[in-house]
C-alpha cells in the first residue's frame, strides 16, 4: 500500500495503483482454500495501519468497511478463478489469463469498488459515488493486471526457475532490454514530453520482453514500466498544464497506457509459450511413437487412402526401400499383381481382419506376407 502511495501524486487523494489488490488476489490463488481465512485476517492490521498513517482521525467503522471492500474483492475474484478457470492458474494459456483478469481484475474489483465508494459517500469523505467508484475500481483493476501475473509466474513454481540456466549472451540481452526500457522511459517522462507524448517506442521494449523472455520477462518488464511511469508522471508532472494537473485526468491516461502495454507484452508471451508447449508435446509423442514402432518385430506402415505416410525400419527392410522412397507410394504398388484385388478391397472396405497376400520388393522379387489393418 505504501509503495502504491509513493507512485501516486503527492497532493492527490487517491492511489494510482492499489498494489495490495494484485498481491491479495495472487496470494489467495497460490494457497489452498483452507488458508484463505488466515490470510484474509492477516490483511486486517495492515489495512488499519495504512489508514491510520494517512488519516489523523481515522474512524474504526470506515476502516472496517475499507477492509471489507479489499477482502471481498480478493476472495470473490480468487474463488471465481478457482471455480471457473483453474485450480492452480499459471497463465499457461490465453483462457487462463483472460479468466484471471476478467474475474479477479474486472468483475470482483467492481464489487470492492462499490463497497468502498459507498463508504466514502456515506461518511462524507467523497461528494460523488460514481467518481469514487471509478477511481477505486481503476486503481485495483490496474494492480491486478500488472502485479498478479508477476507474482503468479515468479512464485508459482520456484523450483522450475532455479533449474533454468541463463547464458552470458542471454544476460547481456536482458541488461540491454531492461536498461534500455528504464533509460528511454526516464528520457520520455522527465526531460521529454511527459505522459502525453508519443509512447509507441516503449511498446517495442515490452514486446521484446514478451517474445524473447516469455511470460516471466514480460510480467517483470510491465511491472517496471508501471512503476517508472507512475513515479515519473506523478512526481515530475512533465508536459501537463495546470488545469490537467488539478483535474487529475492524466492518471487515467497513465493507466490506459500501462493497460495497453500489459496486453502487448503478456498476450504474445502467453500465446508463444502455449505454442512451444504444444510443439514439445508433439515432438515427445512422435518420439514415443517412433520408439514403439522401431521396437516392433513386424513391419508397420501408416497410410491414408492407400498412400504410405510412414513406415518403420523393419518394413523398409522387408521391401528394400529407403524411407524417402517409401513415403508417398501407393500401397498397391507394393503388392504383387495377383493379390492386388484382395488388398484393394480390404483398403476400400476398411477391413481389419488378418489376410495373406503376395508382396512386391523394390528389386521385383515376391514374398508372402500377412497383413492386419487398424483404422
Amino acid at each position: 500500500a505504501e509503495a502504491g502511495n509513493c507512485l501516486s501524486a503527492p497532493s492527490g487523494n487517491y492511489v494510482s495503483f492499489w498494489l495490495p489488490a494484485g498481491l491479495f488476489a495472487a496470494v489467495l490463488l497460490l494457497n489452498p482454500l483452507r488458508e484463505w481465512l488466515v490470510l484474509s485476517l492477516a490483511a486486517l492490521p495492515a489495512n488499519f495501519a495504512f489508514d491510520c498513517v494517512h488519516d489523523a482521525r481515522p474512524k474504526i467503522v470506515v476502516m472496517l468497511f475499507f477492509y471489507l471492500a479489499n477482502v471481498t474483492q480478493a476472495v470473490t475474484g480468487a474463488w471465481l478463478v478457482r471455480r471457473f478457470v483453474s485450480e492452480k492458474p499459471a497463465l499457461a494459456s490465453l483462457n487462463e489469463f483472460l479468466g484471471v483478469i476478467g474475474f479477479a481484475g474486472v468483475f470482483s474489483t467492481m464489487l470492492g469498488a462499490a463497497i468502498g465508494a459507498a463508504t466514502l459517500k456515506e461518511f462524507g469523505l467523497s461528494p460523488s459515488f460514481v467518481q469514487s467508484w471509478k477511481v477505486w475500481w481503476s486503481s485495483c483493476a490496474m494492480a491486478v493486471l500488472i502485479f498478479t501475473p508477476l507474482i503468479l509466474k515468479w512464485f508459482a513454481a520456484p523450483e522450475a526457475s532455479r533449474s533454468e540456466k541463463i547464458s552470458f549472451k542471454r544476460s547481456v540481452e536482458a541488461v540491454l532490454l531492461f536498461g534500455g526500457l528504464a533509460g528511454f522511459f526516464w528520457y520520455l517522462l522527465v526531460p521529454g514530453g511527459g505522459i502525453n507524448a508519443p509512447k509507441i517506442p516503449v511498446l517495442i521494449f515490452i514486446l521484446w520482453a514478451g517474445l524473447r523472455f516469455g511470460l516471466r520477462g514480460a510480467s517483470l518488464a510491465i511491472f517496471l514500466l508501471a512503476v517508472l511511469s507512475a513515479f515519473y508522471t506523478t512526481h515530475y508532472l512533465k508536459g501537463l498544464s495546470a488545469q490537467e494537473i488539478s483535474a487529475g485526468g492524466y492518471v487515467f491516461t497513465l493507466q490506459v497506457f500501462v493497460a495497453v502495454s500489459a496486453l502487448v507484452g503478456l498476450v504474445p508471451a502467453i500465446v508463444l509459450g502455449e505454442r512451444d508447449r504444444t510443439l514439445t508435446k508433439l515432438r515427445d509423442s512422435e518420439n514415443r511413437y517412433r520408439s514403439l514402432t522401431e521396437a516392433a518385430f513386424e513391419g508397420i506402415c501408416i497410410s491414408e487412402n492407400g498412400i504410405v505416410l510412414d513406415m518403420n525400419d523393419q518394413g523398409l527392410k522387408m521391401f528394400g526401400y529407403l524411407r524417402d522412397e517409401m513415403i508417398g507410394k501407393e500401397i498397391l504398388d507394393l503388392v504383387a499383381p495377383e493379390s492386388r484385388p484382395v488388398v484393394a478391397e480390404a483398403i476400400r472396405a476398411g477391413q481389419e481382419l488378418i489376410y495373406g497376400h503376395q508382396t512386391l520388393r523394390k528389386d521385383g522379387s515376391i514374398f508372402y506376407a500377412e497383413a492386419q489393418a487398424r483404422m
